[in-house]
């Protein structure tokens, strides 16, 4: 649970909150993920996706 409370508030935009995280939002954390690491439902194709990223640039 602390796993999932962490990803929610750290590294999960918001689209309520102006596509900010709401840690962004309510403690001015700042937001700096550039990868798709912390994002669990995309952890299997995660290197698949920065491939394409790479490749795309």
């Amino acid at each position: 649970m602390i796993a999932y409370a962490t990803y929610y508030n750290y590294h999960r935009l918001h689209g309520q909150l102006g596509w900010h995280t709401p840690a962004e939002r309510f403690e001015g954390t700042v937001f700096t993920d550039r990868g798709f690491e912390h994002v669990p439902a995309l952890a299997g194709v995660a290197d698949l996706l920065s491939e394409l990223l790479a490749t795309a640039a």
